[in-house]
């Protein structure tokens, strides 16, 4: 599953390799399911948030500002995920 990331300095939306801990986070969420272990009172998003804290999600391929993800790109990650299930 792609994991969209947007530029905070030059506004370009591109997508997280697959290599990045947020796309690797994202695999693991689909392959383990609704059961998947999160650590306590932790949801999906907070366990992307995590992925994506430490700025090695993904950098611009513009500017190479490091990626981040807007609401409304979690929003749809979160829908696909949940009618993956």
């Amino acid at each position: 599953m792609e994991v969209e990331l947007d530029c905070p300095h030059c506004r370009h939306g591109f997508f997280a390799s697959p290599d990045t801990p947020v796309a690797e986070a994202v695999d693991r969420l689909t392959e383990e399911g609704p059961w998947s272990t999160l650590g306590d009172g932790e949801t999906f998003e907070d366990s992307l948030a995590a992925a994506l804290s430490d700025g090695s999600a993904g950098r611009c391929p513009r500017c190479d500002t490091p990626g981040t993800m807007s609401e409304e790109n979690l929003g749809r990650l979160t829908m696909r995920l949940l009618a993956a299930w």
